[in-house]
């Protein structure tokens, strides 16, 4: 398992000067000529910790020609070819490499790859607006986009105004034009709507089965651990398409805490830390989703270093150590043994069964009572029951 090895500081928490400048993503690929892929700027200070600074830092592209840069590190890819773009902060550079293919002309317009996108981002399709079962009001599209036929065929009957575009029912329904249950979910002149209207302008058509779609999501930073109150950072999201092109969709993809009381995102999706935990940021496109691990940590303390025993250990230790979790000591022997029974098979120990384990000197006396414990039929007999009560197992489904 591996970390994402960075705390990323709220301004009024910062110590020394940055040693370090990682840009993010690492030698970005950019297909089609107008295409562009956001940048993301991470400062690293001694102590281990880090800052999102891409807002104060100062871009350049080796050749402009190819790949252009502007100063909120934003690419726009305009020839083939590669250029390095250079990265400025603080007396610090660094660099990455963007790769652009296809620039001879613009990809051409997707309902899969573009408009269900949008659909998705301002929840249309969500189970509480027209994703639900019967949908709302005659309009039914599939939960989060996961059959585009249907939903073209939905969307292309009198929800569109081929003659006039911006008199659709697709665009004056969710910008509140017309009168609409959902509100407003779209606003006139946004890069959305522009995507939408764009479309439909173009004829709203549809190149069949094999038309481009979205098939994986990549998340960047997957595991960001944010340190102080309301320190921040930008999650930049990057699409595989089943012609084997990729793409930054970080403003088409809808964004989701599992839990806003820890970290909260924005639709275009900056989190922010709220309170120490851990949680999930989860990315949603058209019949893809993604996630990334959010840690918080609001107040800095030593970890010590402890020795695997196995490899469970290496990973709970590296946790602890990203989210600055000191261990509790080791309990006693005691509490070891009626542990161990309750967790694996759900009994407390006898009389007899305590005071043989705890006269029993070996020093490896708890690994051997894990395996004895392991190898009791109460163990199959307790977790079996454990699962069967989760997962509502019953005679009907087994049988059915």
């Amino acid at each position: 398992m591996k970390y994402w090895a960075c705390f990323f500081l709220s301004a009024g928490l910062l110590a020394a000067a940055p040693i370090k400048l990682t840009v993010v993503p690492a030698n970005p690929l950019l297909f089609g000529k107008g295409t562009r892929q956001p940048l993301l700027v991470v400062a690293h200070h001694p102590d281990g910790s880090a800052e999102d600074v891409t807002t104060r830092a100062s871009f350049r592209s080796d050749k402009p020609a190819i790949v252009s840069v502007d100063d909120r590190g934003l690419l726009r890819a305009e020839a083939n070819g590669g250029a390095a773009i250079r990265v400025a902060y603080q007396g610090l550079e660094s660099s990455t490499t963007a790769l652009i293919q296809r620039a001879g002309a613009p990809l051409p317009p997707s309902f899969t790859a573009d408009i269900l996108p949008v659909l998705t981002k301002i929840g249309c399709n969500g189970g509480s607006c027209h994703g639900a079962l019967n949908g709302q009001n005659g309009f039914k599209l599939s939960l989060f986009g996961y059959e585009p036929e249907p939903d073209y065929a939905m969307i292309a009957g009198k929800r569109l105004n081929l003659a006039d575009p911006a008199r659709s029912l697709l665009l004056q329904k969710p910008t509140f034009q017309v009168a609409h249950g959902g509100g407003q979910v779209l606003r006139l002149g946004s890069p959305e709507y522009t995507t939408l209207l764009d479309w439909i302008r173009s004829g709203a058509k549809r190149s069949g089965n094999d038309e481009r779609r979205m098939t994986a999501l990549r998340v960047t930073p997957a595991v960001p651990v944010l340190y102080g109150k309301d320190a921040k950072t930008r999650l930049l999201v990057t699409a595989h398409y089943s012609d084997g092109t990729e793409g930054d969709v970080t403003s088409l993809v809808k964004f989701q805490s599992n839990d806003d009381s820890i970290a909260a995102v924005t639709p275009d999706g900056v989190v922010s830390a709220q309170r120490g935990g851990e949680t999930a940021i989860v990315v949603r496109g058209p019949g893809v989703a993604a996630a990334a691990k959010v840690g918080v940590v609001l107040e800095r303390r030593r970890v010590p270093h402890l020795a695997s025993a196995n490899f469970i250990d290496v990973h709970v230790f590296a946790k602890l150590q990203a989210l600055e979790i000191p261990p509790s000591e080791p309990c006693d022997d005691a509490a070891f043994l009626r542990r161990a029974y309750l967790d694996i098979i759900g009994l407390i120990p006898t009389a007899a069964e305590a005071r043989q384990f705890l006269g029993d000197q070996s020093p490896d006396k708890r690994a051997k009572l894990v395996d004895a414990l392991l190898q009791r039929p109460e163990y199959a007999d307790y977790w079996g029951l454990y699962w069967g009560d989760h997962l509502s197992n019953t005679k009907q489904l087994l049988y059915n």
